[in-house]
């Protein structure tokens, strides 16, 4: 068996003991581990060797919920895994992973007990990755989520199928497209939201989320006015306050530690 192990290093997400005894047990056992600093960020630009690992017999991938790594995989695969068995370390509902896969109890072990900083240069381990995913169980293609995205995160393949061609183009911090999907098939792995970050919830939590809204209730009025006002008020020598884009509501309020950060080179709203 092959463990593929994503630390979730840059928002620990992930339950940081889980993940520690899931190593020692793996450790302390005969199988394959193989760790990644950051999945969305590794599956962003792709990895032909771990897309390989992913793609062999006996593969698990545990990390933070089912949905979001299932299209982790897919992206890195090129193509659905449904043979690939996902461990969810996010949820604390979810059953210890080293029992799940029939693990031995691991060893008591002190070091390294402040968090996985013990396993340096992994992949991933340099870039906070956000950006959309497409549940390819879901999707149906109608072209909402490129629609609505302002940053070409989106494109359309020969075939009419809607993918994230630009990831790196997204905004940090800003799930928008997923509120607009009607078959809430965008993914946000990284967002605090379980109804866009692919915990498996039920249809009659989906029923209070906040998914599947009209334009209008994201963006409280006219995006084109709200984007004309911005660019004004941010032109040198304005002095003006830029007004918020998104209607006030329309996202949770991000962690006391997380403030959204304009990646290098990207768009800024």
């Amino acid at each position: 068996m092959t463990v593929v192990l994503c630390q979730c290093r840059h928002r620990g997400l992930v339950d940081g003991q889980r993940l520690r005894r899931l190593r020692r047990a793996l450790r302390a056992s005969a199988h394959r581990l193989v760790e990644v600093a950051d999945l969305c960020a590794v599956a962003a630009t792709g990895d032909a060797a771990l897309a390989q690992v992913l793609q062999a017999p006996s593969v698990v991938l545990c990390g933070c919920h089912e949905r979001a790594l299932r299209s982790l995989a897919a992206r890195l695969a090129g193509r659905p895994l449904p043979a690939l068995r996902c461990l969810d370390l996010r949820d604390p509902a979810a059953p210890e992973p080293a029992q799940a896969l029939g693990l031995p109890d691991p060893p008591d072990d002190t070091a390294g007990a402040s968090g996985p900083a013990d396993t340096p240069g992994l992949p991933g381990a340099g870039d906070d990755a956000w950006y959309p995913l497409i549940d390819l169980e879901r999707c149906v293609h109608c072209g909402q989520c490129q629609s609505f995205c302002l940053f070409g995160v989106y494109t359309r393949t020969a075939a009419g199928a809607v993918t994230v061609a630009q990831p790196r183009q997204c905004k940090t911090d800003c799930p928008a497209c997923a509120r607009v999907c009607p078959e809430n098939a965008v993914i946000f792995p990284k967002c605090p939201d379980e109804a866009i970050n692919g915990a498996a919830l039920t249809a009659e939590q989906l029923a209070g989320a906040r998914i599947r809204l009209e334009p209008s209730q994201v963006f409280g009025g006219d995006l084109r006015a709200r984007l004309a006002a911005r660019r004004a008020a941010a032109a040198p020598g304005a002095g003006a306050t830029a007004p918020a884009l998104f209607r006030p509501g329309a996202f949770p309020e991000p962690a006391a530690d997380r403030t959204a950060v304009d990646r290098p080179g990207g768009p800024a709203l």
